[in-house]
């Protein structure tokens, strides 16, 4: 479990970070992951919607797969982020 709500965290965050600018800072304000199916022993994947980004606020949805049966996932996550502007960019 560990494992996928980091990877579902670590997706959320690259998907709201790409809508932003490199000047600006995402952290995760608020993550729920639902967990549908054992994980196997192959590579898992994850795809990041970005369903929201504001001047503070990105909300996305997420879903880990493995590879060849995306529509059967593993887990999805609905995570909402914080968006400021580094400390070098102030």
């Amino acid at each position: 479990g560990g494992v996928i709500s980091t990877l579902i965290d670590f997706c959320g965050g690259a998907a709201t970070w790409t809508t932003c600018g490199i000047e600006r800072r995402v952290s995760t304000i608020d993550m729920r992951v639902d967990y549908l199916r054992p994980g196997r022993g192959e590579t898992l994947y994850a795809e990041g919607r970005v369903v929201r980004v504001g001047n503070r606020v990105g909300v996305v949805d997420v879903i880990a797969f493995h590879g060849a049966a995306r529509d059967e996932p593993v887990a999805t996550g609905k995570c909402v982020y914080n968006i400021k502007l580094s400390g070098a960019a102030k």
